[in-house]
């Protein structure tokens, strides 16, 4: 007896140990890296019709996203082998119509669209055509449901939201039941569950930080947003998911929350104690994170570490090294980890670079004095007379702001035969950001970065308000006319030619 009681706390101990391996796998595996393939048509493509597809995939541990550009043949053809991370929602425009997919490691699709008829469907084939196209009807039947239930409970009070949503979660579940085959996918499943939390997340969270003096705990207290809801790794293959609690949750009820222990975290950086600031970071924002969710807010704290305004809060700016050294003490998944060294690398040689090939600091004083007195807008409009100017004002921190970049670029490139100049003004950004973008997006023409005192001066004289992005259209007699049309709308190039004439 005693030997099978043994035996059998044996066997407990190996599947208790092969079970914490395999966990410990997942989470290890959670970023190795794996691709999909994307091929298309556009049937019926005229010399008129764009030339680019455009693809926007959520980067979840950056927390932003990217538009990648992808170029059609003479054929009406193009293709795109894209690196994924996880299974993700990623979309895809041509022209005005918006086409999602939903993918995962080692997914080919073959879309195609008709350039001359914007109502008909987009048809999707592939390895994973089927999901996709239950998934892009699934979007197109709950989304008025969705714009309803938003538009209805917002600034309404926690039972009104509550009651509410069931309503709207039993007409999503009856389309559910509608549809044929949606639940035989696993991804498709995981993906609408995260979908029909996600509709609720954001305004418990609103509610909560807004409300309440402690929001984690109401939450908490009130079965609403809990341990396992944040910590199920597979729902963040939806990024609204995703965005509801890496970002808002954190940056809410969190934050909210444990104020003074943010407080404290500043103290410590102060005093120049790193180990104790950032053991104090982890502790007072991970409330109920465990794993990869963990490793992800850390990443991204790391990220903001980096930033100007920490510098301002601090008082000093805060040594890289040191902030590698116990950011890395703090995460455990390694791709986490190396995305930290990455970083740090990143940051140490463009502050290398800058400090190698700038000018002495009485140089620099003086064209910085130079700079502030110029009216950069104006020497523009005095550079380019009787020329159109299509004016960016944007800051490279700004994420609306670089999803408008690819657009921008083939609008330029659409135009560079024409009498116009593109013009990109960055403000309240650092030298190193606004080199990154300018290469990575090829920014050519007028590509500037502005002082505060020039950016000032711009708002001031110009009467402009302070935001981005903020896009001005300059005609030929120097004649502004703001809030002008994003490069991404419909109509923008017209927009332009039109002052040609």
């Amino acid at each position: 007896m005693k030997n099978l009681r043994l035996i059998s706390i044996i066997c407990l101990f190996v599947i208790g140990c092969t079970q914490i391996k395999e966990t410990e796998t997942d989470f290890q595996d959670f970023f190795k890296s794996g691709t999909i393939t994307i091929t298309g048509q556009i049937k019926n493509l005229t010399a008129k019709d764009g030339k680019t597809v455009f693809l926007k995939q959520h980067d979840l541990l950056s927390g932003k996203s990217e538009v990648i550009s992808i170029k059609i043949d003479n054929s009406g053809k193009f293709e795109k082998i894209l690196t994924i991370y996880n299974s993700q929602d990623i979309s895809l425009e041509y022209q005005e119509r918006t086409i999602n997919l939903l993918v995962k490691q080692s997914d080919s699709l073959d879309l195609v669209f008709d350039a001359q008829n914007q109502s008909q469907d987009v048809i999707i084939t592939g390895t994973s055509g089927e999901r996709n196209t239950l998934f892009n009807q699934y979007l197109k039947l709950t989304l008025n449901i969705k714009k309803d239930y938003n538009r209805k409970t917002s600034g309404k009070n926690l039972d009104f939201i509550l009651n509410y949503y069931k309503k709207a979660e039993a007409k999503v579940d009856s389309i559910i039941n509608v549809l044929p085959n949606i639940k035989h996918d696993a991804l498709l499943t995981t993906w609408i569950n995260a979908d029909k939390k996600s509709l609720i997340n954001y305004n418990l969270i609103q509610y909560a930080s807004k409300n309440e003096s402690l929001p984690v705990t109401f939450l908490a207290d009130k079965n609403m947003i809990t341990e396992s809801d944040i910590n199920k790794i597979d729902f963040y293959c939806n990024r609204d998911y995703a965005h509801d609690i890496l970002n808002n949750y954190v940056g809410g009820c969190i934050m909210k929350e444990r104020q003074k222990f943010i407080g404290d975290v500043i103290t410590k950086f102060k005093e120049d104690d790193y180990d104790r600031a950032i053991k104090l970071l982890s502790d007072s924002t991970m409330i109920g994170f465990h794993n990869i969710g963990k490793d992800i807010v850390m990443y991204q704290l790391f990220q903001q570490m980096l930033l100007p305004s920490m510098m301002e809060a601090v008082g000093k700016e805060l040594k890289i090294d040191l902030l590698e050294k116990y950011f890395l003490q703090n995460t455990h998944n390694e791709f986490v980890k190396t995305s930290i060294i990455n970083t740090s690398n990143e940051q140490s040689n463009d502050a290398l670079e800058e400090s190698l090939t700038g000018n002495s600091e009485e140089e620099e004083e003086e064209e910085e004095e130079e700079e502030e007195e110029e009216d950069v807008l104006g020497a523009l409009m005095q550079k380019f007379k009787n020329i159109v100017l299509y004016v960016d004002i944007s800051a490279t921190w700004c994420g609306p702001c670089i999803k408008e970049l690819p657009y921008s670029t083939v609008l330029h490139e659409n135009l560079s035969n024409k009498e116009v100049v593109f013009v990109y003004l960055f403000a309240k950004s650092n030298l190193s950001d606004w080199k990154k973008l300018s290469l990575k997006y090829d920014l050519q023409s007028e590509n500037i970065l502005l002082s505060d005192e020039q950016y000032n001066f711009l708002l001031s004289k110009y009467a402009i308000n302070s935001g981005f992005p903020q896009y001005l259209l300059i005609d030929k007699n120097g004649e502004i006319s703001k809030n002008a049309q994003r490069p991404s709308m419909k109509g923008t190039k017209e927009e332009i030619l039109k002052l040609l004439n």
